[in-house]
């Protein structure tokens, strides 16, 4: 992921139910994207294929782009490396609600933390 090769995670997604991308730690099935690894694979080459991803917190501006550029922009796969890493609980709290193990009950969530940027005042 830090290397923006996304395709290295085909291997795990899950084979029947796919993968989730969430904009935040609000879980929202019925309008977060879902993606088949078939899928996942076809829009990471068609990266004209445009997808709204949600409101972007604080603007409610709606963020409509490609899987590339999304993951590029709001995954940041780069910042996983110098992530403070938990397994079942979260290292930070915003001001959103956290719904992400009433969603995933019977499953492990692991968070990836990184104290955000100097620029955004840490709030990214």
């Amino acid at each position: 992921m830090a290397n923006n090769n996304y395709a290295s995670i085909v291997d795990d997604i899950h084979p029947t139910r796919g993968v989730r991308f969430s904009m935040y730690a609000y879980i929202r099935p019925e309008v977060d994207k879902t993606f088949s690894c078939a899928q996942f694979v076809q829009y990471l080459q068609q990266s004209k294929t445009r997808f709204t991803w949600g409101d972007l917190h604080g603007t409610d501006e709606l963020l409509i782009v490609p899987l590339p550029t999304y993951l590029e922009s709001w995954v940041d796969g780069g910042n996983y490396n110098d992530a403070y890493i938990t397994v079942n609980t979260f290292a930070s709290r915003g001001n959103m609600i956290n719904n992400v193990k009433d969603i995933y009950q019977k499953s492990d969530v692991v968070d990836f933390y990184y104290k955000g940027s100097d620029e955004y005042v840490g709030i990214d």
